[in-house]
């Protein structure tokens, strides 16, 4: 039997009998190390990058007889994915940012990418790379040819709505040469004046004169 490292749990039964008397334990020893007692057990393994091992079951009858059997097991190697750039990650209204998936297939290669939001997928959201302008929590599943999957960290990102600005216009339009006129904004956290859409060096208060 064979299982993908990434939350495996197997199972072992034992269909050992005697016909002449009961058989008394039934002994596990699964190979990394660890073992357990009983006809029926599981066992999950945890050590990374090792992936064959032997399970052995040794039964003893009542009267001390003992036998055993051994059988081979394999761990399939579960890819590795991590997203850039690390959340949590905040933009603009109207920007995007690409979520890029930096995966490992641990077995063979990968075979396929599924982007999700909420832990929906995203449909046709099936390359290594996402284009965001959503608020909202992003993972991307990664499967290798073992069909083994990992799902990424969840990566939050923050959609951070425009300011309104308020320009508080003088009463007239025009002004004569050589006379100032005050402009005014207000409600923003931070200015930037321009002028004919040029960018005025150091005019970054709320007036600008």
């Amino acid at each position: 039997p064979a299982q993908c490292f990434l939350e495996n749990d197997f199972s072992f039964n034992s269909a050992s009998y005697i016909s002449s008397e009961n058989t008394t334990t039934h002994h596990w020893f699964f190979g990394d190390g660890n073992d357990s007692i009983g006809p029926t057990v599981s066992h999950q393994y945890v050590i990374p990058n090792q992936f064959n091992y032997q399970v052995k079951l040794i039964v003893t009858s009542d009267s001390g007889c003992v036998d055993s059997i051994q059988k081979p097991i394999t761990i399939l190697p579960s890819p590795l994915v991590n997203v850039s750039p690390n959340g949590p990650y905040e933009i603009c209204a109207g920007d995007q940012i690409v979520l890029h998936a930096d995966a490992q297939a641990g077995a063979g290669s990968v075979t396929s990418y599924q982007w999700m939001i909420g832990g929906t997928p995203i449909p046709n959201a099936t390359t290594d790379s996402l284009l965001v302008f959503t608020a909202g929590s992003y993972q991307v599943l990664v499967t290798n040819t073992a069909s083994c999957s990992v799902k990424s960290i969840s990566d939050s990102i923050i959609v951070n709505q425009l300011p309104t600005g308020i320009l508080d216009m003088p009463d007239t339009t025009f002004i004569c040469e050589g006379t100032p006129r005050l402009l005014q904004g207000s409600t923003a956290n931070g200015y930037q004046w321009y002028y004919n859409g040029n960018q005025i060096q150091g005019a970054t208060q709320s007036s600008y004169l």
